[in-house]
């Protein structure tokens, strides 16, 4: 077996594995390590669910947000399989908050619909939540969350195909064939 790479990636996390994708995509040979096996729980970006969400007072996340979708349905029509569930998002915050503030402006800079509720309309709408008169609420139509399992059961197979993934057997081997070229 030929290890010959343009590029190693040290991480099959969420951001190393997608490093990796895109690298090999525009035609890089890669190589994406990870010191325990792929979908392992100990990193940082392990877990059941992931969400994707847009209330931040950074209006750069909220662009990032909506390429997040975009790459998420390229995602979901390269395995032909859904990957996330799109639905409601409440999110709460200290009125006046310059936090809260800033994501009511991003959100609407960037033209995202939400709804502004007072703490009195969340506790009339969402009976199970005890809110304090000091809070208010975004609501947004669009709010969406993946499950791990489900992602790593579709797209593993259809990574491999694009990226070659090493073992922590074969590391050592392939890191020495690569520095010695």
């Amino acid at each position: 077996m030929s290890y010959d790479f343009e590029t190693i990636v040290i991480g099959a996390g969420a951001m190393g594995t997608a490093a990796a994708v895109y690298l090999a995509k525009a035609g890089s040979q890669v190589a994406l390590i990870d010191q325990f096996h792929f979908g392992h729980d100990r990193g940082s970006s392990h877990g059941e669910s992931r969400i994707i969400r847009y209330s931040y007072a950074d209006r750069r996340y909220v662009r990032l947000a909506r390429a997040a979708y975009q790459l998420w349905h390229e995602m979901e029509a390269a395995v032909s399989a859904r990957l996330i569930t799109t639905a409601g998002g409440l999110d709460l915050g200290f009125a006046g908050s310059a936090d809260f503030e800033g994501c009511i402006a991003s959100l609407t800079a960037e033209r995202v619909a939400f709804e502004l509720i007072e703490s009195c309309e969340i506790e009339a709408r969402f009976a199970q939540l005890n809110v304090d008169s000091d809070k208010e609420g975004l609501s947004r139509l669009r709010q969406a969350y993946s499950t791990r399992n489900a992602v790593l059961r579709r797209c593993g197979l259809w990574l491999v195909a694009w990226v070659f993934t090493l073992s922590v057997a074969n590391l050592l081997r392939a890191l020495q064939l690569w520095l010695a070229r």
